[in-house]
């Protein structure tokens, strides 16, 4: 059940990035201003640390019941690690300038430290 749940979600969080990628009025990276930049950027930054906080899940609930009868793991796994990678590149393309660049290491930071607690409580 929580596999589906986050199976559909995924599904529904790339469909949500292509729809708004292709969208004709918006401007390209290299044409856009700097404010729509840093903007795009938090953006890009937060569906980056979805999609590998989405592949984390994905694992938890493959070491509870395998899903390989109903999909392919591994090409699965690898789609989403892919597009993060992506991300990744769009991130890297653009000078971030400090401040920004300071903040979006401090959503990360914040996510990882989540992500410590929630392991600790689980354990508990």
């Amino acid at each position: 059940m929580k596999l589906t749940k986050v199976f559909y979600l995924l599904v529904i969080c790339i469909l949500l990035f292509s729809i708004t990628a292709s969208a004709q009025d918006t401007p390209f990276i290299e044409q856009a201003t700097d404010a729509q930049v840093k903007k795009a950027q938090g953006h890009y930054a937060r569906a980056r640390s979805l999609l590998i906080a989405a592949i984390n899940e994905f694992d938890r609930a493959t070491s509870v019941a395998n899903p390989e009868s109903l999909l392919d793991v591994s090409r699965f796994r690898t789609t989403l690690i892919d597009r993060a990678e992506e991300l990744e590149r769009i991130l890297e393309e653009k000078q971030i300038d400090e401040q920004a660049k300071n903040l979006l290491q401090g959503i990360l930071y914040k996510i990882e430290v989540s992500y410590k607690d929630y392991q600790k409580v689980k354990r508990l």
